[in-house]
């Protein structure tokens, strides 16, 4: 009886080592997906990270700050409606990529600044932000902002359309990116890079999409 239970707890303890380990995976992937291809790019993403990405644009503020305190009451709320291990796996993940973000600005790594096809970085950030929040649902938790909404709601209003919910308020986030950068291409790099994502986050989650 001893013996299973310390091999349980074995079992456990490097599942949880493979479930932080994944997390700061996913929190790298994001912070190099938005400071390399998104933030000289003139468009913003869905959700909170194109929240703070406006903001860092309008005020100059660090997005890496932005994603704390704009995920901070989010995270505060879930916490007493959700799992304890899903909320503390996503303030893990909001805290290291955060912080990845700012130290990316702070030693000035590169940027790529898409002259002309600009597709490509729509493409390409969306390919990274779909894997690490697929990889961050697989493993029971989510990278913060609209998903924490969703399951929020999920948990308290059986039988709505969870999806339906996070499209509407990311193209309204997206809509509002206009009176941000100026012009319909912030809008259609945003589409399309949302388009990626979903496609990139399926991929990761495969059977485990709901």
């Amino acid at each position: 009886m001893n013996y299973m239970d310390t091999e349980d707890k074995s079992k456990r303890f490097l599942n949880e080592v493979k479930c932080i380990s994944l997390t700061i995976l996913a929190s790298a992937l994001s912070a190099v997906a938005l400071h390399i291809f998104v933030y000289k790019n003139s468009f913003a993403p869905s959700g909170i990270d194109g929240i703070a990405t406006m903001i860092q644009e309008l005020s100059g503020v660090n997005a890496g700050i932005l994603s704390i305190l704009l995920n901070a009451p989010l995270l505060i709320i879930a916490y007493f409606f959700l799992n304890k291990r899903y909320v503390l796996y996503t303030v893990l993940f909001t805290l290291v990529s955060s912080v990845f973000v700012y130290l990316l600005s702070a030693i000035n790594f590169y940027q790529f600044v898409a002259e002309t096809d600009k597709i490509m970085v729509a493409v390409f950030s969306g390919a990274m932000l779909g894997m690490r929040t697929g990889i961050m649902l697989r493993i029971g938790a989510s990278s913060g902002g609209i998903d924490v909404i969703a399951s929020v709601v999920k948990e308290k209003v059986h039988g709505i359309n969870v999806e339906k919910i996070i499209s509407g308020i990311c193209y309204v986030i997206i809509g509002v990116s206009y009176f941000v950068y100026g012009d319909l291409t912030c809008i259609l790099l945003s589409v399309v890079q949302m388009f990626v994502f979903e496609k990139a986050a399926a991929y990761v989650l495969k059977d485990s999409r709901n």
